[in-house]
């Protein structure tokens, strides 16, 4: 069963829905007016040049980036995906976009203004998902062992000869002898 965007609130809806739940649009008869019928072909918007395939887990039935409601190609998905992924330039990508709206006849409606802009908003969207994606990323010292009093990391590893040396003087209750780890800010061993 495909889902897709709502145009309205942009909430996930089966394709076969009436409305969508969260906001009432008419989901099913917006589909239906669209003539997008087959998930397993590209949806493009003849505006912008915005494209939707069926390997997206969420069709989109009207372009997020300019509102237009996007049309059905008779291209596989599978073929639209190799034409648009890399190693092709984006002069090939947007020859193949060119292509797909002649092939639609929707030449009349594209607007190479609109593909500049949807161009520019589609990277602000990557260096965005990158830029979020490096701030959740741990920081290198999220696995490092502190101390269990202070916190620290400022700590050593106790020597095989140090623990020796501290059974032999004190036994082997010593401190030093039973522990791993000693903090330089605090003393604490552990």
């Amino acid at each position: 069963m495909p889902k897709v965007f709502c145009p309205e609130c942009q909430n996930i809806v089966s394709s076969f829905a009436e409305a969508c739940p969260g906001c009432g649009f008419p989901i099913k008869k917006y589909i239906k007016e669209a003539k997008l019928s087959d998930f397993s072909k590209t949806f493009i918007c003849p505006k912008c040049g915005s494209f939707s395939t069926a390997t997206d887990v969420v069709a989109t039935i009207q372009c997020d980036f300019c509102g237009t409601p996007m049309f059905q190609t008779s291209e596989s998905t599978t073929t639209t995906i190799s034409n648009t992924s890399w190693p092709k330039t984006e002069a090939e990508i947007d020859s193949y976009i060119y292509s797909l709206l002649e092939k639609c006849n929707k030449i009349e409606e594209y607007d190479t203004e609109a593909h500049q802009i949807y161009k520019q908003k589609l990277e602000e969207r990557v260096m965005a998902r990158r830029k979020q994606q490096s701030s959740q990323q741990p920081s290198p010292s999220a696995n490092q062992p502190h101390c269990p009093t202070c916190g620290s990391t400022d700590i050593i590893k106790i020597s095989a000869a140090k623990k020796a040396v501290g059974a032999g003087l004190f036994g082997l209750f010593s401190k030093t002898a039973k522990s791993q780890f000693e903090c330089k800010n605090c003393g604490y061993k552990w």
